[in-house]
């Protein structure tokens, strides 16, 4: 008997773990609180080759801190950078006012215990974002060896053009 007991208490485990809290507020804020990790590419013209892996701490108290690592592996670039702000959930959509004082609202497709995929509402259309909860001591790696850091706060060094003399 109690064979048969330990599949079904797995079965309820794994399906509880599955439920999704994405019509729920109360529920999805509470699932989204911990830490979490995303990553993706770029795919427009602008930034291709870019690929970007980050580390998202959600706390119960609405704040949040999000470090990232971008990296473009054709030039041997990558960009860390970090930021923190509050975050909030209601009627479906993901909010961030993030330490410039923009707020950000995302498109939430999906919200489970350790699953959550949205998009910026401004890229109407398909989910391009996904997250997934991870152990408290993840940690992003650091920078592939022979790469070269860049900031998009400092001025790119590029070359200047040479005046143009009016005629007269």
């Amino acid at each position: 008997m109690k064979l048969l007991l330990i599949p079904l208490l797995l079965a309820l485990v794994s399906c509880t773990n599955n439920a999704e809290f994405k019509d729920d507020d109360v529920k999805a804020a509470e699932a989204l609180v911990g830490v979490w990790r995303g990553d993706g590419t770029y795919e427009d013209e602008e930034d291709a080759g870019w690929a970007e892996t980050w580390k998202m701490v959600r706390s119960a108290d609405g704040s949040y801190k999000v470090d990232y690592m971008i990296v473009h592996d054709g030039e041997k670039l990558y960009e860390q950078s970090s930021d923190a702000g509050t975050w909030s959930y209601e009627d479906g959509v993901y909010y961030e006012i993030n330490s410039n004082g923009d707020k950000i609202s995302y498109d939430v497709f999906s919200v489970k215990a350790d699953w959550f995929i949205y998009n910026i509402t401004q890229r109407q259309g398909s989910a391009n974002i996904q997250e997934s909860k991870t152990v408290d001591s993840f940690q992003l790696q650091g920078p592939p060896k022979g790469y070269t850091e860049i900031s998009y706060e400092q001025p790119i060094a590029a070359p200047l053009e040479e005046p143009v003399e009016a005629e007269e």
